[in-house]
């Protein structure tokens, strides 16, 4: 399961998996993967890295953090409920190599999704 935010600590992999294994006991919970997009414009769940308290309508990292294993559990059953046979084949072709959207040039000036050739 992706996750917008910059980390997954181990508490919160646990505090999912529990509660995941409450509401889905047929799914072995030590199958869940998490990982995150390490994005800069998300809290950090359960205070790893605190934050000062923001005015409302900032949630609270304690609200956040709820919020957050309720929408993995949530992802997880309606995964899990709707899952189907899969199936495993190959193919050949071209990957596309990716690249970061700041380009940096030989003058030092940078611009956002710059040309790279």
């Amino acid at each position: 399961m992706s996750l917008d935010i910059a980390i997954i600590e181990d508490k919160l992999y646990l505090e999912a998996r529990r509660r995941i294994k409450r509401h889905l006991p047929d799914f072995a919970p030590e199958h869940l993967v998490l990982f995150a997009t390490h994005t800069h414009n998300s809290p950090a769940p359960l205070a790893y890295v605190t934050y000062p308290p923001q005015p409302w309508p900032v949630l609270s990292l304690a609200d956040y953090t709820e919020q957050l294993l309720a929408a993995i559990c949530d992802a997880a059953a309606e995964a899990w409920q709707n899952r189907q046979a899969g199936a495993v084949s190959w193919g050949y072709g071209q990957a596309v190599v990716g690249f970061n959207r700041r380009a940096v040039y030989l003058d030092q000036t940078a611009k956002m999704y710059g040309k790279t050739d």
